[in-house]
This record gives structure tokens, sequence and C-alpha cells, in this order.
């Protein structure tokens, strides 16, 4: 008869997983496919991986319980031959019919058959599991030592109805796992909807979303947990978008409204020029007058748009140095009290420290300061500057007895091309730029301004700076 060849169970179910993620992995690659797909494609993997895990772990745990078992058996009958069997009670055969499960094949010491109650076509090794006829047999093979011969016992249990058990609890564990994993699969399905609902709504809502209705925003109401984080963040970078897109457009609003105004004027001298400056004098003083004065106004709105720019593009680079601020300070009193003669200028710079800051920038933001307290009060006022150390931080106080500035004007004066109201914007004109740029400097410094005014009474502007060192 022929020999069947042995069945390795593990091989071939291991290839076979094998395949099917190889051929799952290579058309997932190829093809670009939803999350939602992707995620089921997940959940089949891992689900069809752990099915025939659990196929292998059952069938390897019964078939060792099966031939422990046959093991046992065997032992009990091993041990019968050696006490009970004589050399010729052991080849003739007759003993293995109290076993009716069993077949037996017995070898001389040559291991060379001279018993085998059927025709096996298998040699003096052991243990052997294969397959004869459809039957499934086991065998096992034992040194018996009768007296002074030796002979080679082989015992082959017929193991075909353990395996045919096998094979319906295989299959039975196997159509449990398929229901249930069509279970799982239609749950996690439907989960996987629920869950990317939301993100499927902020792609319909960011898509929706252009210069025309900035005000958009996704609903967070379906979202839970890490989206609807996700979802809350996206719509704080909207709004963060939307201020940021009208604070440009009103920039640049106001930015052509103050250019508007000095081009009509050069225009308009321009044209008196062209028709009678030429012969007359006194036009022609007044109209060159009117030009620089002009041009130098377009000239300081040019530069602190250009700065605003350059700080909004963070391109504004500072040169940052230790410097004494006490000396520029007293600067610029100085320097202030040489220009202006209409005006009490007192100098009460107490202390000096060493400041990390980029010189002329701060000597920038102190005039700025002064040049509005001389612009906002009168002739014969008061304008004081005051420097002065509070632990580790260093005070700069302009304050002036000036026409002050409301409360609720208080709150914008910081704000580009903001102007206060029409009787202090009567008296001088501005752009509105300056204390924008001034509060753009000082935080750069990591410093703070704050304000105090009262209308009539006058007001005080204060910068606060961190000291590098304290001079004593």
């Amino acid at each position: 008869m022929k020999k069947k060849r042995i069945f390795k169970s593990s091989d071939g179910v291991n290839n076979l997983v094998d395949l099917v993620h190889g051929f799952l992995r290579n058309i997932s690659g190829k093809l670009k496919f939803s999350i939602s797909y992707k995620i089921s494609v997940t959940y089949f993997k891992l689900l069809f991986s752990s099915t025939f895990l659990i196929l292998l772990i059952t069938m390897g745990i019964y078939l060792v319980a099966t031939i422990w078992g046959i093991k046992q058996e065997q032992d009990i009958i091993f041990h019968e031959i050696n006490n009970n069997l004589t050399p010729t009670t052991l080849v003739s055969g007759d003993w293995i019919e109290k076993y009716p499960s069993y077949n037996v094949i017995i070898y001389n010491d040559k291991k060379q058959m001279i018993y085998s109650d059927y025709e096996w076509p298998i040699q003096a090794d052991g243990p052997y599991y294969y397959v004869e006829d459809n039957v499934h047999y086991f065998g096992r093979q034992n040194k018996v030592i009768l007296g002074e011969q030796t002979y080679y016992v082989k015992l082959l249990k017929n193991i075909s109805t353990p395996m045919k058990r096998l094979a319906l609890l295989l299959i039975s564990i196997f159509i449990v796992e398929i229901i249930r994993n069509t279970h799982i699969i239609r749950k996690g399905a439907k989960l996987n909807k629920q869950v990317l609902k939301p993100i499927q709504d902020m792609t319909a809502t960011t898509q929706a979303i252009s210069e025309y209705n900035l005000n958009l925003r996704i609903n967070v109401e379906g979202a839970k947990y890490e989206l609807k984080d996700l979802a809350k963040t996206i719509n704080h970078m909207l709004e963060r978008i939307e201020t940021a897109y009208y604070k440009q457009q009103q920039f640049v609003s106001d930015a052509s409204h103050e250019l508007r105004t000095p081009i009509s004027v050069i225009k308009g001298y321009a044209n008196l020029l062209s028709r009678w400056g030429k012969e007359d004098k006194e036009v022609l003083d007044e109209s060159i007058a009117a030009l620089q004065n002009e041009s130098d106004n377009m000239q300081d709105l040019v530069e602190k748009l250009l700065f605003l720019a350059r700080h909004d593009k963070q391109t504004h680079k500072m040169n940052m140095e230790a410097i004494h601020i006490q000396g520029i300070l007293k600067e610029l009193v100085k320097e202030t009290t040489m220009i202006q003669n209409k005006h009490e200028i007192i100098d009460d710079i107490q202390d000096d420290a060493i400041i990390l800051l980029d010189k002329n920038s701060i000597k920038q933001v102190i005039r700025i300061f002064m040049d509005n307290a001389v612009k906002y009060t009168p002739d014969g006022g008061t304008i004081t500057v005051k420097g002065k150390l509070e632990a580790d931080t260093y005070m700069i106080a302009i304050s002036d007895t000036g026409m002050g500035i409301s409360k609720d004007e208080l709150k914008r004066v910081f704000d580009r091309f903001y102007r206060t109201d029409d009787s202090r914007h009567k008296i001088k004109s501005g752009h509105g730029l300056g204390l924008a740029i001034a509060k753009l400097i000082v935080s750069a410094h990591g410093g703070k301004i704050k304000v105090r005014s009262r209308v009539g009474e006058g007001s005080e502007f204060r910068i606060y700076l961190k000291c590098k060192r304290v001079e004593s």
C-alpha cells in the first residue's frame, strides 16, 4: 500500500494567513480608499488572524491532550508486555486482541519485522502519525527485553474518531467565529460612520469657507473626545484668521484713507503751480511749503506703515544690547527742552539701571509719548519724565497736564489708526499709529505699558522694563 504524506496543519494555515494578508496589503496599498474602508479592512485582518489563531490553539491543545492520553495507554500496555509476556506469546500477537483500538508491529534486535497484524508500509522508527485508507493512526515504538531476546514493539492507535471530533470542533468554532466577526464588523462599520461623521462635517465646513463667509464654524455637538478638541481648535484657528483678515482689510482701508489726503493736497498744489505758480511768487512759495509739509507727512506715514508691515511679517530685527537707561532718558529730556520752549519739561529721573534693549527703538517709544504730551498739552503746561526702580523692574513715566483722555477712549488708544474725539483731533493732526508702534516695541522687549488719564487733568503713560542689572 502507498504511504500517505504526513499533514502539517500549522504550515498550511500560516501560509494561507500570509497569503491573505499579503493580498490585502497589496490591494490597500495600490488603491486610495477612505479612512472608514481602511479601518474596516484592519478590523477584518485582525479578526481573520484571531480566528485562525484560535483554531490553531484549539487544534494544538486537542492534539496534545489526545497524544498524551494515548501515550498513557501505551505505557500501560508496554508495562504489561515487559511483566506478563514471553518471547513466544509476544511474537504470536494474540495479546493485542485485548486492545481492539490498537495494531502491533514487532521487530527483532536487527529491526527486521517478525510480526505484523497488517501489511504496514512503515519502518522500525517512531513515533508516527499517518493516514492509511482514510484511517488516522498514531504509532509509538518501544524497546522490550524478554529473557535474553531484544524486541522492538510498535503500537498503532486508531485515532480516526478523535480526529473527526477535532474536525467537528474546528468547524463549529469557525462558524461561531464567522458569525461573531460578521457582527463585530457590522458594529464597527456603524461605529466608524458615527466616529468619522464629525471629520466629514469638518471637511464640508472648511471647504465651504472663503473670504466671503469667514464666520462659518464647525459644529462640535456631534464630536467627542479628541475629535471635539480638534473641532474646537479649528474653530479657534478660524476665529484668529477671521480677526486677522478683517484687521488686514481695515489696515489697508485706513492706510489708503490716510494716503489719500496728502496725495490730494500734493496734486492740488501741483495743479496750482502749473497754472499760476510760475509767475506768482506768493503762490509759488505757498505751494512749495505745502508740498514739503505733505511730503514729510507722507514720508512719516510710509515709514510707520513699513514698520508695522515688518512687525506683522516678523521680519523686524532688534539690536539688543545692555545699556544704561538713565543716559537715554536724560538725552531725550535735553533734546525736547531745546526744541520746545512753550512747555515746562521736568526731569524726575531718579535711578539708573542696565537694561537689555534696542537703543533706537526705545528712544522712538519715549519720543512718541513725549511728542503726544507736547501735542495735547496747552502752552505753559508741564511735561514730566520720571525714571525709577521698582524691585527688578524699571519704570519710565511720561506725564502731562494736558487735555486728558476719556475712560472709553483709553481702551482704544493703542489701536492702529485710532484717534481720539474731535476736540483732540482738531487740535493736532496725526495718523493714529504712534501709540500702536510704541506698544509693539515695548512688547518686543518683554515690557508692558499702563495708562492713567482724566479729562481736563492730563495723562500719564508708564513703561515697565525688566532690569538686567541695577546700578548702585
